[in-house]
């Protein structure tokens, strides 16, 4: 099982997603998302600025769960919502991973408190069907579990009940609310320094700045047809102030530790960029991507440029693995892994959806016991 982020793009996903919600809830709470439409409705409201999505998949491919969080108090405490496991993955510790890689993201991004709302309509518990009042947390403090509610599932977590709601979803139908603590108690780490790496006299990795955008975006206008022939944000990408949101929202994750986008500066002239499209600290893996302007092609940047970024990976991240993934019909871009030693591990059918078509992509791997320092001379 892997969990990830979940890919917007991905219509084949998110159909799957939104019928596994409409499985896993339609016993208990039939009315949370009545019709297909409405389940997949909330599967795109999951993609927002202001959320988490994640996907747990097997090794096939399919959807075994899917958890989401909803930023709120400036990013302090964030709701848990949704979260659901295929029937045919309960009991398999998938919920579980899936809460805890959720509590793990919202912790590196600054977030204290991650709390979640839990119905009772049916009767599950002690709660439901009675008058709550006048001393609702009375009835809370006594509390039982009576047909097997989630509340315990998420006790077993860690999470506390701090309240309910009587008469949320009708008479006798309340909200049992649970909270937990995912930040650590202590000072928290320091912000990263911005990244900057230099290859050689020439050329320098640096981290995009938000008065950058003006010379990014221009970049990529000029070079509007040759990049969106392999990459899928170009069209998107049609203005400064959306290059200067992109390069905020960058920073904010190489702070978070979770990726990483940076200019390839030649001479002080921005030639491309380059990055981590994803960081796995847990399994000391990372994956790098890169563009290389048209104009500059052919001269060996993007070599040199990689390699120093293989090598600061493993000396000062404490990495074991690179993965490089490109889509089969671009040849320039797996001749970099390539010329580098990596090994093709295999290629992914139909692995990305690119300008409205499928395309496969060829998985490359360099391991720290295989790397040896490329002479860039």
């Amino acid at each position: 099982m892997r969990i990830l982020d979940f890919p917007a793009d991905n219509p084949q996903l998110i159909q799957q997603t939104a019928e596994l919600l409409i499985e896993a809830f339609k016993e208990h709470w039939p009315d949370a998302w009545p019709t297909l439409e409405d389940a997949i409705e909330e599967v795109h409201e999951s993609f927002a600025e202001n959320r988490i999505s994640r996907v747990a998949l097997d090794d096939d491919g399919a959807v075994l769960g899917w958890i989401g969080g909803i930023e709120t108090y400036e990013g302090k405490v964030w709701e848990l919502h949704p979260l659901a496991v295929s029937p045919r993955a309960q009991g398999r510790g998938v919920g579980r991973k899936l809460v805890e890689d959720l509590e793990a993201r919202i912790a590196a991004r600054g977030g204290q408190t991650l709390w979640l709302g839990s119905d009772d309509e049916d009767g599950l518990t002690s709660l439901g069907g009675v008058d709550l009042y006048p001393n609702p947390l009375e009835h809370l403090a006594n509390i039982k579990n009576l047909r097997g509610h989630p509340y315990k599932f998420y006790q077993k977590l860690g999470f506390t009940i701090t309240g309910v709601m009587p008469d949320a979803n009708g008479f006798g139908k309340p909200d049992i609310y649970l909270a937990k603590r995912v930040a650590q108690t202590q000072e928290p780490e320091k912000k990263p320094a911005a990244f900057k790496l230099k290859v050689d006299d020439e050329i320098e990795l640096r981290m995009f700045e938000e008065s950058d955008a003006e010379t990014v975006f221009a970049l990529v206008d000029r070079n509007r047809e040759h990049l969106r022939e392999w990459l899928i944000w170009v069209d998107a990408s049609d203005s400064s102030e959306v290059t200067r949101r992109f390069i905020v929202d960058s920073r904010r994750r190489y702070e978070n530790k979770e990726s990483l986008s940076a200019g390839i500066w030649l001479n002080g002239e921005l030639a491309g960029a380059i990055g981590v499209v994803a960081y796995d600290w847990q399994n000391k893996t990372m994956e790098i991507g890169y563009w290389l302007s048209s104009g500059q092609q052919g001269k060996g940047i993007m070599t040199k440029a990689v390699a120093a970024m293989i090598d600061d990976a493993f000396k000062n991240l404490g990495m074991n693995r690179v993965e490089i993934h490109c889509a089969s019909g671009n040849l320039r871009s797996r001749a970099i892994p390539a010329r580098l030693g990596f090994t093709q591990d295999g290629v992914m059918r139909e692995g990305g959806l690119l300008n409205g078509k499928f395309v496969d992509k060829v998985i490359y791997s360099m391991l720290a016991s295989e790397w040896k320092t490329h002479d860039q001379s």
